[in-house]
């Protein structure tokens, strides 16, 4: 059976093995590592990061598929607008 150490969280099993995210905030993603089941080899199996990461505040609720072929997460994001004002002396 794989050992899950230190700050990682377990995402679930896949047809290759078991998924942990490498991360000490689940709520950040990043890093998720395949680990063998029978050697306990880890192997890098994705970067789960958003293409554009302004305004993420959180990330989470990994989910994957039993053959590790799709996956969905959710992200938080906050965004606002920024005015130069002049002349209003």
């Amino acid at each position: 059976m794989p050992a899950v150490s230190g700050p990682q969280v377990v995402v679930g099993w896949v047809d290759r093995g078991l998924l942990v995210y490498d991360g000490p905030d689940p709520f950040a993603l990043g890093k998720v590592l395949l680990i063998d089941p029978v050697t306990g080899a880890r192997q890098t199996w994705r970067e789960i990061l958003p293409r554009d990461p302004s305004g993420i505040m959180n990330m989470g609720a990994l989910v994957v598929t039993p053959d590790g072929g799709s996956y969905a997460y959710w992200w938080t994001r906050a965004v606002s607008d920024l005015y130069l004002g002049s002349g209003l002396s």
